[in-house]
């Protein structure tokens, strides 16, 4: 059985779930609970955005940590966006164009508070034969890899790039590993994207 502390936390992370979640917030009292539990399924940020417009009621002490997490993330993914731009911006000078994927694409699409979506790496898509290319310009531009290989037939990217700040960056030149039943067909996907407007000259 799924506990009360967890349902409602799910209920507020969900966009599509406000009326459920006030109506299962009237006498609620295990904030504690239920701020370790979004900390521990890294919702934390995303929780404080939930609640913006209740932190009036929630206890002073939850709502701090709730709201700290918020800001320290929203620092973050700006800085992620910043690099983003920049790695876009010297990639398109050489021809080369990139897709944004995952946390990174899904904080300027998908959640209507940017500061709500924790990120870890980027993760940046290109074509199959731009490979080289990408890894000597990310190298030209101070980006280095730990692992000594540059790509295996047992990956869908390029060993991670870290910047001078440790930020991970993924190249991928495909969206499922290779060994995968599913195939995807690279010129009819890259035929489906659409211009980022939150980062001009890329995907």
């Amino acid at each position: 059985m799924t506990p009360p502390t967890v349902k409602l936390l799910l209920a507020l992370v969900s966009q599509k779930s406000t009326n459920r979640a006030n109506e299962m917030l009237a006498g609620f009292t295990e904030w504690d609970d239920l701020s370790s539990r979004a900390t521990a399924l890294r919702l934390a940020p995303l929780l404080a955005c939930s609640l913006k417009d209740l932190l009036a009621t929630v206890p002073k002490a939850v709502g701090r940590s709730l709201t700290a997490a918020a800001d320290q993330n929203l620092g973050h993914n700006i800085a992620c966006t910043s690099l983003t731009a920049r790695i876009a911006g010297f990639l398109a000078a050489e021809g080369i164009e990139t897709v944004l994927l995952k946390g990174i694409a899904h904080i300027h699409d998908c959640y209507d508070a940017f500061e709500g979506r924790l990120l870890r790496d980027i993760d940046l898509l290109v074509r199959k034969k731009h490979l080289d290319a990408v890894a000597r310009c990310m190298e030209r531009a101070g980006f280095y890899q730990e692992r000594s290989e540059k790509t295996s037939a047992e990956h869908h990217h390029l060993a991670p790039f870290l910047s001078s700040e440790r930020q991970a960056v993924e190249i991928h030149w495909n969206l499922v590993h290779p060994l995968s039943p599913v195939r995807i067909d690279e010129e009819r996907l890259w035929a489906t994207v659409k211009p980022c407007t939150a980062i001009p000259g890329s995907f």
